[in-house]
């Protein structure tokens, strides 16, 4: 295998050994991997409740894997279980001459997970001891940037894991510092980025994490600024703590009780590769080609402070710190229409720009709906997964920490395609009875296809200018009921004006129509009249509706306009489709 020189960035994934991959096989994990620009596998030794002599064996068909994919591994020892440093050497000599075996400057690539220092010297109980010269990177949770890169600390530098209870601006500040300290030191620095953290298993340990959306995108974002000499993303595979990007956990192989182990993180994993590019490249910021691009979103899938129907545990710490938003994070070659629609909510649309961003919008319950386009090229169309008040279980699929839909799903969702259809737009509509015009502006004239000379039912219509209006003082009764039930925000949304034909409905709505009109307040009209061509049926309702509100409300115009992208046929269906 080819050696690695500690000059070039690397990027390593935390693989954790006791979770173990579908029938133990690990082909999958490594193609994805290698896909993603991941370098190695830091493969965590140890564990909790571990049968040692089955460990041994997995370790052992792990590196063969490796060594048949032609991909590298490195061994992270886990020093909250393995206390035998015996063990450690005769592992370490063990993979020495694999092929699969990570070298860098032609030594052995170590390094180690660790709460706390191990009761071991790692110089001269560990490293005086190998059969190779080797390059520790011992793991750290401290912050102390001047004790990790002093003398006085093992190893060529430290690996410094994430500290999910710090803000996202305490730990950049740490980092800053850690940076600093490098430079100065001539030591090496291995940083860990992790997509979420959060567990749910027992009193102990129920914890969440302070940081929130910014602990991924946010973090790579400031780690490419300073250029740690590697990276190490925390995990690809640890379900228990809600921080893989590999593939979801299939058989909770390893873990009790872990629901939310079965959340897509796919999203993570692509973010991944286009944050990896721009490190290796020595970017400051990533730079998206149009092959890379996409746009994705995450979120909860319950209230921050919302535990489960049946949950026996009480909120995780820093739940209070985690914000009840759909996020979305669009990595673009060029600037997009985005439109996200949060379940009950109004849909917002906006223009991303090229490269990196990401926004968050208050979330509404139900299912999560994105599309992206520029022009013609549909860059996301998904349906994520329903937001709810309240799961059974805090540990099914809530706190999960994020759920990023990656997969792509047909936009027009069943909520989502009645709301559209509310709204539908074309403007092939005919001139039979009006002859005044309404015209959409020319970017949307491309969309729509022929400009808009339409038929109007206006109550001021000259075909209606001779039809009855209400008297003055007649039928005033129900007009004043119509206007002061337009006048409340907290009202029904409909108000049902009916009756029998003839007995004056239309008579009744015309001068409220009026009335709104003269105070700037209709923005759609359409009276039907028996016999009267395209206004004698509902053909030409929601057609003509969409033209109104979008001459009226500019900012609907996106919406209509991808509901057009989506099915250009959607102005000839009939009601029921």
């Amino acid at each position: 295998m080819t050696e690695r020189a500690s000059s070039t960035p690397l990027v390593f994934a935390h693989y954790v050994l006791i979770m173990q991959p579908k029938n133990g096989d690990y082909t999958e994990d490594i193609n994805l991997a290698k896909d993603a620009g991941i370098d190695a596998f830091a493969v965590n030794y140890g564990g909790w409740n571990v049968d040692w002599t089955q460990h041994a064996a997995q370790l052992e068909k792990f590196y063969k894997t490796a060594e048949q994919l032609g991909f590298h591994l490195f061994l992270s020892i886990d020093t909250t279980s393995v206390k035998d440093t015996n063990m450690v050497i005769d592992l370490v000599n063990t993979y020495a001459s694999s092929p699969a075996q990570l070298k860098i400057d032609g030594r052995l690539m170590l390094s180690s997970f660790q709460t706390d220092p191990p009761a071991w010297n790692w110089q001269t109980d560990i490293l005086d001891k190998l059969d190779a010269p080797s390059l520790l990177l011992p793991g750290t949770l401290s912050d102390d940037a001047a004790a990790l890169f002093s003398n006085q600390i093992p190893g060529a530098g430290p690996f410094t894991w994430i500290h999910p209870s710090a803000t996202a601006d305490k730990e950049h500040t740490t980092d800053i510092t850690l940076a600093s300290q490098r430079d100065s030191t001539g030591k090496l620095w291995m940083a860990g980025v992790a997509p979420w953290f959060f567990t749910h298993l027992g009193p102990e340990k129920n914890w969440a994490q302070a940081q929130d959306d910014s602990m991924f995108v946010g973090r790579w974002s400031s780690l490419l600024t300073l250029k740690p000499n590697f990276i190490e993303i925390i995990t690809w595979n640890d379900w228990s703590e809600s921080s893989y990007i590999g593939p979801p956990d299939s058989s909770a192989t390893g873990t009790t009780n872990v629901y939310w182990g079965s959340a897509d993180h796919s999203g993570f994993r692509l973010l991944t590769k286009a944050f990896i590019k721009a490190f290796k490249a020595g970017q400051d910021a990533v730079k998206v080609n149009t092959e890379d691009e996409g746009v994705y979103m995450f979120y909860r899938r319950q209230p921050a402070l919302s535990l489960g129907t049946s949950d026996p545990l009480p909120l995780p710490s820093d739940a209070g710190s985690l914000k009840d938003r759909v996020f979305v994070v669009s990595l673009l070659s060029a600037p997009a229409e985005v439109m996200l629609t949060s379940g009950n909510t109004a849909p917002v649309s906006w223009t991303a720009p090229a490269g990196l961003q990401k926004t968050g919008y208050p979330w509404g319950y139900g299912a999560q709906l994105l599309q992206a386009r520029r022009g013609d090229r549909v860059i996301a169309d998904k349906v994520g997964e329903a937001i709810v008040e309240q799961l059974e279980k805090l540990n099914e699929l809530s706190f999960h920490t994020i759920f990023l839909s990656n997969t792509p799903s047909p936009f027009l969702h069943a909520k989502l395609a009645t709301e559209l259809k509310r709204v539908k737009a074309a403007v092939r509509i005919s001139r039979e009875n009006c002859t005044d015009e309404h015209h959409v502006s020319p970017g949307l004239k491309d969309r729509l296809g022929e400009a808009a000379r339409r038929q109007r039912s206006l109550f001021i219509c000259y075909s209606e200018e001779h039809n009855a209006k209400c008297l003055a003082n007649t039928r005033v009764e129900i007009q004043e009921q119509i206007m002061e039930w337009a006048k409340r925000r907290d009202g029904k949304h409909i108000f049902w004006l009916n009756g029998m034909a003839g007995t004056g409905k239309s008579t009744v709505a015309r001068p409220v129509a009026q009335s709104f009109a003269d105070q700037g307040r209709l923005e759609a009209n359409f009276f039907f009249k028996r016999g009267e061509g395209n206004r004698g049926t509902a053909s030409k309702l929601f057609t003509t509706i969409a033209v109104d509100l979008m001459t009226r409300i500019p900012a609907m115009r996106p919406t209509i306009r991808m509901a057009i992208d989506v099915d250009y046929a959607i102005a000839e269906k009939n009601l029921n489709d």
